[in-house]
């Protein structure tokens, strides 16, 4: 689960000052399809997402890690890479 102390990076970047105004983070969503979708959230969605802490642990890792930094370059300055919670969740 996400906490507020992984984001001081993030507050700190002059790109990200719009959605720090607006009390919203940003992060990097890894969907189904191992693509990244860049996310604005608030607080209270913190629960809904996994931090990614080793990307190179998956199977097409590097590529990952590669997608994600070129997204940081662009528009996503200091994002979290997560997975949504749910996706662990066993269909009912």
């Amino acid at each position: 689960m996400l906490n507020i102390d992984m984001f001081d990076s993030f507050q700190q970047q002059e790109n990200n000052e719009l959605l720090v105004s607006q009390q919203k983070y940003g992060v990097l969503v890894l969907n189904e399809n191992n693509e990244w979708v860049p996310t604005e959230i608030t607080e209270e969605d913190f629960p809904k997402y996994n931090v990614i802490s080793d990307i190179l642990a998956f199977e097409i890792g590097e590529d990952l890690k590669e997608s994600a930094d070129e997204l940081a370059t662009v528009i996503a300055p200091m994002w979290p890479m997560v997975e949504a919670v749910d996706k662990y969740l066993p269909s009912i």
